[in-house]
């Protein structure tokens, strides 16, 4: 990898949208399966369904989003791609934890599962259309590792952030409820062992701490809530980045030719 291709500023506009657009597909990823799985404790067969939409989808789209590479600027198809994901992950957000519906959940799913598709490819279509053309391979290559680097985080900081506000919030809710002390002192403790989604487990399973179950599916619901947020304000900060700042190589002969 040749690092001073990163000096190119289109390539290193591309680079920063392929690893904060994919954190946001795969953030997404993470938290439809927390919410399906551990939260509301859903059937497997639901989750897979939801993860069809995800990604299904692209195998539909992606021989068309090929044809449109050759006709429209990968530029746009990116844009696009990123501000469906957006749309479908800000609508995710505003689903109530305790609608358990799967048709409640196919808009804003099949929203970022056609954007991912969309993008997944318009991606890696933009960022070699911004080097010379000798650099094409590598810059292929560079932004496919970036890829991945971005699907890394998205699972490691959406948890990060989900739980964090679901803890937090738990807690509030906790103290400020007029349960018993005995049953506040437990909760507490499981929390500190557990965290909300040990809390959400424990009371569903157990009787004695049962009334402690809407407080900790509530503080999920939240935490994941801006999880989503979190993955379309991503997806969105990606797409207006592309569509600012994003120059084809036509535009970029001279900052690439440093790169020759």
């Amino acid at each position: 990898l040749r690092l001073d291709l990163f000096r190119n500023r289109s390539f290193a506009v591309a680079s920063v949208v392929a690893v904060v657009g994919m954190f946001g597909f795969l953030g997404t990823a993470y938290a439809v399966s927390i919410r399906l799985g551990p939260v509301q404790d859903q059937k497997p067969m639901r989750t897979a369904m939801a993860f069809l939409l995800l990604n299904g989808i692209a195998l539909v789209v992606l021989p068309l989003t090929e044809r449109l590479l050759r006709t429209v600027a990968p530029r746009l198809l990116l844009v696009s791609g990123l501000a469906l994901m957006a749309a479908g992950d800000y609508w995710a957000a505003t689903l109530p934890i305790g609608d358990r519906a799967f048709v409640s959940l196919i808009v804003p799913l099949g929203l970022v599962g056609l954007g991912f598709a969309i993008t997944v490819s318009s991606i890696t279509a933009t960022a070699v259309n911004t080097v010379p053309t000798h650099l094409a391979g590598m810059a292929s290559a560079t932004t496919n590792l970036l890829r991945d680097f971005g699907f890394t985080l998205g699972p490691a900081v959406i948890g990060a952030v989900a739980l964090s506000r679901a803890s937090s919030s738990f807690s509030s809710s906790l103290h400020g409820s007029a349960l018993p002390d005995a049953l506040k002192g437990a909760g507490s403790e499981v929390l500190a062992e557990g965290g909300p989604l040990g809390v959400n487990g424990a009371s569903a399973a157990s009787p004695k701490l049962s009334d402690l179950h809407p407080l900790a599916l509530d503080a999920l619901g939240h935490g994941y809530a801006v999880g989503f947020v979190v993955c379309g304000s991503a997806a969105l900060f990606s797409a207006l980045l592309a569509a600012v700042a994003l120059r084809g190589r036509s535009t970029a002969g001279e900052e690439a030719e440093p790169l020759a």
